[in-house]
């Protein structure tokens, strides 16, 4: 990930320390426009949780905050959904206080700047009561931590690198299932941090058949994912002049899932939030139980 450039030009005169997130539109043309406009949805999703992560275990080391560790995915989650209406100006946000790195004379400004952010999610949701408590519940968090001198792990990091890669993915694979042998992709960056790993090797793509049908896999599971996060549980748009061979290959995949699950928990990873998550199996499954209960969409 290239590091984030900061804004040609700024003409926001609200204080950075109380931005009106989703809400104003603004004359601003900065890098960061220039830059999502590259991004697909993935790529974007997995910059925001590298943010969750270093945020929420910033929040997370303050004793008071301990007990709330068990609950991490759930604030992540929680901050996931507030940041998505309005990632754009989230990104630049960051970039007006030069995270990664909160000096001590920005941190109540930085945190003010989110509790807005979890303030508005909170008046506009529209989840069930255990989502909407939790966004509350890191709300009051991060008032708390506008009275702290510093934030831990927002410190001492590479200047406007908002994620410095990818390779945690792949590592954690080689923990989780040590007695494995992992055959990766060439990855340059990935197989040089991971150059001590001894459970994985890193092969070209071009001459390993089972590489070529994991990518196809792969291509096959994020059109899924893209579709699945187009419908809801009250319309599910199937076309009807290929509904008998989409839901076959529905079906299909969804049983090749449930028996990965079946054969062992870790070869399944997600690195979605668990609301999303929850929601793509309820779609999957409501559209896998029969044809009865799909609402056919006429091509």
């Amino acid at each position: 990930m290239q590091p984030i450039a900061q804004p040609i030009q700024e003409k926001d005169e609200r204080r950075a320390d109380s931005p009106s997130f989703g809400h104003t539109r603004r004359p601003v043309r900065s890098y960061a426009r220039l830059m999502a406009s590259f991004f697909d949805e993935r790529e974007l999703l997995l910059d925001l949780l590298a943010f969750e992560r270093k945020r929420l275990d910033s929040l997370i080391t303050f004793p008071e905050n301990e007990m709330m560790a068990a609950y991490h995915l759930q604030l992540k989650d929680a901050l996931y959904r507030a940041v998505s209406p309005c990632r754009i100006d989230f990104l630049e946000a960051l970039m007006r206080f030069g995270y990664p790195n909160i000096v001590s004379a920005e941190v109540a400004p930085f945190c003010r700047c989110i509790e807005e952010l979890l303030r508005t999610a909170r008046d506009n949701d529209e989840s069930e009561p255990a989502a909407q408590f939790f966004t509350e519940t890191l709300r009051q968090m991060m008032k708390a931590a506008t009275k702290a001198d510093e934030l831990v792990f927002l410190d001492g990091n590479p200047e406007k690198v908002l994620v410095d890669g990818y390779w945690s993915h792949y590592l954690t694979t080689c923990i989780v299932l040590p007695y494995a042998t992992h055959f990766f992709d060439n990855e340059f960056r990935v197989s040089e941090v991971l150059s001590g790993t001894t459970n994985c090797v890193f092969v070209d793509s071009k001459s390993e058949p089972l590489i070529q049908l994991s990518d196809v896999w792969v291509g096959l599971l994020s059109r899924l994912y893209q579709f699945l996060d187009e419908q809801s549980l009250n319309y599910r748009q199937i076309d009807a002049t290929h509904a008998a061979p989409q839901l076959k290959n529905l079906r299909t995949i969804k049983r090749l899932i449930d028996r990965t699950d079946a054969t062992h928990k870790s070869l399944l990873s997600q690195t979605a939030p668990p609301s999303v998550v929850y929601t793509r199996e309820q779609v999957l499954q409501s559209l896998c139980e029969d044809e009865n209960s799909v609402g056919f969409r006429q091509g």
